[in-house]
């Protein structure tokens, strides 16, 4: 894995010294509220993620630079990667509010895409999104990634069932195989 310079962002591979602005950024309340796994991360759980999917390459994880920012905001990884089926689960989340460019999210959605599809030859990219996030549903059609499924409760968060929107993008090149 190496790092991919986009027009407005560089993506570069996840260390163990990224831990503390993860911790950081999932943690907060108005990002947690998106995910579907709600428990707050800790030093240990995210080495714990290192150790267990980046290192073994069960996943993959970028952290999102902005250079005109002349900072980090966010990460964007693709995780359960499947060599057999040549599939994973793509996720992203920006732990700043005042980014000051806009289309950030789309754009490494689509350099990940791109690195996925053409670096890896992967076949499929799919995310399951809470159906309370509209926005996100709306960025991953921005990057070519559609509704295919929609589960009515679908997951159990905090024990309560949740609506989710599956969506998914095929690599137009190896689709037919």
């Amino acid at each position: 894995m190496h790092e991919i310079v986009g027009k407005n962002v560089i993506l570069r591979p996840i260390t163990d010294a990224d831990t503390p602005n993860i911790l950081l950024w999932r943690n907060s309340d108005w990002v947690m509220k998106h995910f579907i796994q709600q428990t707050k991360y800790t030093v240990e759980s995210q080495t714990r993620w290192m150790r267990e999917y980046i290192d073994t390459g069960k996943a993959i994880q970028f952290i999102i630079h902005i250079p005109s920012e002349g900072r980090d905001v966010g990460t964007a990884y693709v995780r359960d990667l499947d060599k057999y089926d040549k599939e994973g689960e793509y996720g992203i989340f920006l732990g700043v509010k005042d980014i000051s460019v806009k289309g950030i999210g789309s754009e490494v959605g689509s350099l990940v895409i791109d690195y996925c599809f053409k670096e890896m030859g992967l076949k499929r990219l799919f995310s399951r999104i809470l159906a309370s996030n509209p926005r996100s549903v709306k960025m991953c059609e921005k990057m070519n990634m559609f509704v295919y499924e929609e589960i009515p409760g679908g997951e159990i968060i905090n024990g309560v069932p949740v609506d989710i929107v599956m969506v998914e993008i095929k690599n137009p090149e190896v689709v037919n195989e």
